[in-house]
């Protein structure tokens, strides 16, 4: 899958998005192709998968689900960053998943 955001109307302001939720959340900018695609991770005992541009689990219970990014962590032991319009991206803070659980990035466009 090649770099995307969800409801960015080009890839200029995907960067642009990319880089104000990096500095919202206190993240480095990544590389497009560092960002995280989908991860598959265990929350309170429950199987969970979060995918860019699908909603994440009902049990967030979201006004606004969907997965806008998902940022890798940026030093060892670092959580995953996973960001909704109102977690992350635009307020509040994002999902924090486990470093360690198992990801797929975007590949190089």
């Amino acid at each position: 899958m090649e770099f995307f955001l969800p409801f960015a109307k080009d890839r200029e302001e995907a960067m642009s998005v990319l880089a104000a939720t990096a500095q919202f959340i206190g993240n480095p900018v990544p590389a497009p192709n560092e960002m995280i695609y989908t991860v598959h991770y265990v929350h309170n005992g429950a199987q969970m998968v979060a995918t860019v541009g699908e909603d994440v689990d009902p049990y967030y219970k979201e006004a606004k689900p969907t997965v806008i990014a998902i940022f890798p962590p940026y030093y060892n032991g670092a959580p995953i960053k996973v960001c909704l319009a109102d977690r992350g991206v635009a307020r509040g803070e994002p999902i924090y998943v486990n470093g360690d659980s198992q990801f797929i990035t975007f590949q190089k466009g």
